[in-house]
């Protein structure tokens, strides 16, 4: 802000040079962050939004290792990116997730995941009017508070449900082509439609609404995530919802189509 002021304030003649001063600054600070040997790629697929110079470096590189699945270059990479920009915030909780998954420690996969928590929550926060990564912000606020439910008691667990699904809901608005989405939806209402007498009546008692879903839900969402991508375990869950439901045909043809798969 100050450097945009000074360019505003000073001689016309001395524009062109700040400004190529001010893009050699951010070119250098964000070399620092990268890893040796990174090489600069095009824009991945997201990074069409208008974000800062810098943040478009950093979510090039990033997509690019999500792609190839190199999870902890990923994680050093956005790990050394101090950028506010939504773009990289969200992007930098899914690579704690990522990461926290290939882990056997469960100290450290705990703290990856609550780093990753306030991540996406801080994307949320930064969002604005980028529509996109406030969908990315509560998706992944969503799944990483899911994932959290592995460390904590019951009671908090339990009122972490609501916020999951509010998240969830919230990411599903902003981005209705996203399968994930529509599997974690499906996953959070096969659970609780699942819940046992007991619990739901401790829920009741906690929080005086129990959350409440239905296998019909479940299946609505894991339908809706398999028109968008097939596979064979989204093909499964199907299978095993209708078994839920007492729907033996519908379930064994499921079945079929994901042997098929």
């Amino acid at each position: 802000i100050f450097l945009n002021s000074a360019i505003q304030r000073g001689f016309s003649g001395q524009r062109a040079a700040m400004r190529t001063q001010l893009r050699l600054s951010i070119v250098l600070g964000l070399l620092a962050a990268l890893s040796e040997g990174l090489r600069k790629p095009s824009l991945g697929r997201r990074g069409r939004l208008p974000v800062g110079e810098a943040a478009a470096e950093v979510i090039a590189d990033a997509d690019r290792l999500y792609e190839e699945g190199r999870s902890q270059e990923l994680f050093d990479l956005l790990d050394g990116a101090a950028e506010l920009e939504p773009q990289v915030l969200w992007r930098r909780a899914r690579a704690h997730h990522d990461l926290a998954q290939k882990l056997d420690d469960a100290a450290v996969r705990e703290k990856l995941i609550r780093e990753g928590l306030e991540l996406a929550e801080k994307a949320v926060a930064e969002a604005g009017e980028d529509q996109e990564a406030l969908g990315y912000g509560h998706k992944w606020v969503g799944i990483l508070l899911g994932r959290l439910g592995e460390y904590t008691p019951t009671k908090e667990k339990m009122a972490n449900s609501f916020r999951i699904k509010e998240a969830l809901e919230e990411a599903e608005q902003k981005l209705p082509e996203d399968p994930s989405v529509k599997e974690a939806l499906g996953e959070w209402c096969f659970k609780v439609a699942g819940i046992s007498f007991v619990e739901r009546n401790v829920a009741k008692m906690l929080f005086g609404t129990p959350p409440r879903s239905s296998y019909e839900e479940a299946l609505a969402f894991y339908t809706g995530c398999f028109e968008l991508r097939p596979s064979k375990k989204m093909a499964d869950k199907i299978a095993n919802t209708y078994d839920k439901m007492g729907q033996k045909d519908a379930a064994s043809k499921w079945r079929d189509r994901a042997v098929s798969l």
